[in-house]
């Protein structure tokens, strides 16, 4: 094959697959996703693997989540900017793998792991940063609440919002695929896949940390085997047609959205508005939403 060729093809492994627009979360699709396929790039050519870039995005989000909890003006923009980075390696980890030919399933539970433990420093690291300095900022708890009552509460209330909207989304997103697009979820690892590749990982060397997550998982984890790809049903047009409104609507609901917006929030000096959006607009909107869409699937599987 000649150079020109060989360097097509690997151009092409960074191609959008323009099939999974209407699926993709809308912050990952005009800003990280481009981003991370620009790092990836970068990276194509080295002997830094995908999980190391995992890694770095867990890494970064701690910082984050360490600069949050100092709460000073400087140390909160620069929270801020280390969450904007660690979305963007969320990003590049992926099309890396892609790109090498190295998607594992380990990977995807590494990953997985990952961003909970990001997640959860940034938002921990809020909460720390407003119990030191005493205050929410412009605003007081709501209700004659305490403040350390509503700092905490905010925390709690922004993460389980987090979660349980990414979680949800990501959902319908499966469902969506699974109906319309005759595609099986390939968000979240499978157990019993893991274990397989983990012996492997043990046998040959591989990333230590890595290694000691997916073993301590693995150890409090029972394995849940998928059916065969074989099982995904046929792609039913009929089905597409009635959610696509619905999932569209979702794609405000992924991650790197909701966390872009806090980092967004972090980089004016003020955080505490990228919880508020989390945890207030962001839930009225949601149950609707859900309520909705829940009720749309119904029918159109029923219908087909």
């Amino acid at each position: 094959m000649r150079d020109a060729d060989v360097a097509r093809a690997r151009e092409l492994r960074f191609q959008w697959p323009l099939a999974d627009w209407d699926t993709e979360a809308l912050a990952d699709r005009w800003l990280f996703t481009p981003l991370g396929k620009w790092v990836a790039r970068l990276l194509l050519h080295t002997t830094v693997r995908p999980n190391h870039v995992s890694f770095a995005g867990l890494v970064s989000g701690a910082i984050a989540g360490i600069c949050y909890g100092v709460g000073s003006h400087s140390t909160i923009v620069a929270a801020g900017l280390f969450l904007l980075l660690s979305v963007v390696f969320d990003a590049a980890d992926g099309e890396l793998a892609r790109a090498r030919r190295q998607t594992s399933e380990t990977g995807k539970l590494f990953d997985n792991v990952a961003d909970s433990v990001k997640t959860g420093s940034v938002v921990l690291g809020i909460a720390v940063g407003m119990q030191i300095a005493g205050t929410w900022g412009p605003l007081e708890p709501p209700f004659g609440l305490p403040m350390p009552v509503g700092i905490w509460g905010l925390g709690v209330l922004a993460g389980a919002s987090l979660i349980l909207q990414v979680t949800t989304r990501n959902g319908f997103v499966s469902l969506y695929r699974l109906h319309a697009k005759g595609q099986l979820d390939t968000s979240y690892a499978r157990m019993d896949a893991v274990q397989v590749e983990l012996a492997e990982m043990r046998a040959r060397g591989g990333f230590w940390l890595e290694r000691a997550v997916v073993g301590f998982l693995l150890a409090f984890t029972r394995p849940a085997h998928r059916k065969p790809d074989d099982a995904a049903p046929p792609p039913d047009a009929a089905y597409a047609d009635r959610l696509l409104p619905w999932i569209r609507a979702w794609t405000f609901y992924g991650g790197a959205t909701q966390l872009g917006a806090l980092a967004l929030a972090s980089l004016c000096g003020a955080p505490l508005w990228g919880l508020l959006v989390i945890s207030v607009p962001a839930n009225l909107v949601y149950v609707p939403l859900l309520v909705a869409t829940r009720h749309a699937h119904r029918l159109a599987a029923r219908a087909a």
